[in-house]
């Protein structure tokens, strides 16, 4: 009883973080206004503001280092 109770809790939490990490956001700047936007709808022309840590997509333009 004790060892199902512990597994159900553990699979809540697992599903917990993977919604968390499915769910990726990107800090950038539109329009001159900097905002938080899902991954998926960054477009072309938007300037990402990337930070240390953050993943950056393959087919982004790096314009100052």
């Amino acid at each position: 009883m004790v060892n199902t109770t512990v597994g159900v809790m553990r699979e809540i939490r697992a599903d917990q973080a993977a919604a968390a990490m499915s769910a990726p956001s990107a800090r950038v700047r539109r329009d001159g206004v900097e905002t938080a936007a899902p991954s998926s709808a960054v477009a072309p022309g938007d300037v990402l503001l990337p930070v240390e840590g953050d993943i950056v997509p393959a087919d982004a333009r790096l314009t100052y280092a």
